[in-house]
């Protein structure tokens, strides 16, 4: 059975880049509303004062629609980031679960004919399950990988997953 092909580092770097990106979004846009508030005024009771007319008809429109695009990209690449976490974990998982069966057929292969024959009519040699995927990854933990890799010493052909074991070394 193949490794996954994963670009497991890269998915969660994309991740935290976007999450990032999200977060600057918002604070752009509550900076916009504060110095427009400011430009608008609205905070003053005297009419005099107060902008009003046409042109601040148009500016509150355009205000409210750069606010709402604004909410929506950031909720956009905030869902993107969860995403891409999220298959890093299915990834993550499933590759766990091709080395746990390689490291369970490895232990059998091991067996003797005494351990093969003998012992089995005793007691079945019990590996475990195999195990889930690890927590997904989110913003809280800023993208970090959530488990280090299961078995690893049984992961065939390594250079394509070389980012398995360096992105778990970052967490």
């Amino acid at each position: 059975m193949p490794n996954v092909r994963f670009q497991y580092g890269h998915a969660l770097a994309a991740a935290h880049e976007l999450s990032h990106l999200a977060s600057v979004i918002n604070d752009k846009a509550y900076a916009w509303q504060q110095e427009a508030s400011r430009a608008l005024n609205m905070a003053d009771s005297n009419l005099v004062r107060r902008w009003v007319g046409g042109h601040s008809d148009t500016f509150q429109a355009n205000l409210a629609t750069a606010s709402g695009d604004a909410e929506t990209i950031s909720a956009n690449l905030a869902d993107l980031a969860t995403r891409f976490a999220d298959q890093w974990a299915k990834a993550w998982g499933e590759q766990d679960r091709i080395n746990h069966a390689r490291w369970a057929q490895a232990e059998k292969d091991d067996d003797g004919w005494f351990e093969d024959h003998v012992v089995e009519l005793v007691y079945d040699e019990d590996t475990g399950p195999p195990p889930e995927d690890p927590e997904t990854p989110s913003a809280r933990n800023s993208y970090q990988p959530t488990r280090g890799p299961i078995h690893y010493e049984h992961e065939q052909d390594r250079g394509q997953v070389a980012y398995r074991s360096s992105s778990a070394a970052r967490g």
